[in-house]
C-alpha cells in the first residue's frame, strides 16, 4: 500500500489571496495605467511605489504559500527537537488545525498520548477540519 502523505494546508488562505489581488492591482496601476498620465514628477514618484509596492505583496503572497507547505514542517521538527521526548508524555495541541503539531508529537511517543483540540475555522487554514486532521493522522 503506497504510503499516503499528509496534507498541512495553506495558512491564511484569505489574507494570501487579498495580498495576490491587491498585489496585481497595485502592478497594473504602477506598470499599465498611471505611467499614461502626464501629471508632473510628483505622479512619477507615486507611480514607483505603487508598482512596487504591488511586487512587494505578490512576492509575500508566494514566500507564506512556500512556508505553509514547507517551511513550517522544518520549523516543526527544528522545534521539536529542541524537547528530549522519553516517550510517555501526554501532550495537549490546542489549535491542532490539521495536526502539524500534534502528529509530529505522536511520532516521537511510544507509549505517551496527543489530544488535539481545535475549532477547525477554513479562515485560519485551508480546509481546516476535524476530518482533515483525522485523514492526516491516520
Amino acid at each position: 500500500m503506497a504510503k499516503i502523505k499528509a496534507k498541512y494546508g495553506i495558512d491564511a488562505p484569505g489574507v494570501i489571496r487579498n495580498l495576490i489581488i491587491i498585489g496585481v492591482v497595485l502592478y497594473v496601476l504602477g506598470v499599465f495605467v498611471l505611467p499614461r498620465i502626464n501629471a508632473g514628477a510628483w505622479l512619477t514618484s507615486i507611480n514607483w511605489a505603487i508598482l512596487y509596492t504591488g511586487i512587494f505583496m505578490i512576492i509575500e503572497a508566494l514566500l507564506m504559500i512556500w512556508y505553509s507547505k514547507y517551511g513550517k514542517l522544518k520549523h516543526r521538527d527544528r522545534m521539536l527537537a529542541l524537547y528530549s521526548f522519553t516517550g510517555k508524555e501526554k501532550v495537549l495541541d490546542v489549535g491542532a488545525g490539521r495536526g502539524l503539531l500534534a502528529i509530529g508529537v505522536a511520532k516521537r511517543l511510544t507509549g505517551g498520548q496527543v489530544t488535539a483540540l481545535d475549532i477547525w475555522r477554513t479562515q485560519d487554514l485551508s480546509e481546516n477540519t476535524k476530518g482533515a486532521l483525522l485523514a492526516n493522522a491516520r
